[in-house]
């Protein structure tokens, strides 16, 4: 009958070798490559941070330069002209707005979640 059950073994490793495995009834299936390390994993990749344009025009207009996004991270610059409008940006988690006399640009950092903003 054969072993069922956990066993434990003990393996050294050179360092910055490339290893190769497989499964023993599966090898054409059940197989991978791994390299032994001692050194520290490389740091992640940066976010990807998109760029949104909004604005209020003199008139009072306002315009975001995307109709449907992707959710993640976003810089979004806006141009308010007004001097009685403002550009009000609202959906999951975000409520921010620029002030009513405020003419001149802003900046936010929104981290933007799946659903609708307004």
């Amino acid at each position: 009958m054969p072993f069922v059950g956990d066993k434990m073994f003990s393996v050294t490793f050179k360092d910055d070798t490339v290893y190769a495995y497989a499964c023993e009834p599966h090898p054409f299936q059940m197989n991978g490559r791994f390299v032994a390390s001692s050194s520290p994993p490389p740091p992640p990749p940066p976010p990807v941070v998109r760029k949104l344009n909004g604005s209020v025009s003199a008139a009072g207009a306002v315009a975001l330069s995307a109709a449907r996004i992707a959710a993640g991270d976003y810089r979004l610059t806006i141009q308010d002209r007004s001097a009685k409008g403002n550009f009000h940006f609202v959906g999951p988690g975000v409520n921010r707005k620029t002030g009513i006399v405020l003419r001149g640009t802003q900046t936010w950092r929104l981290e933007l979640a799946p659903g609708t903003y307004h």
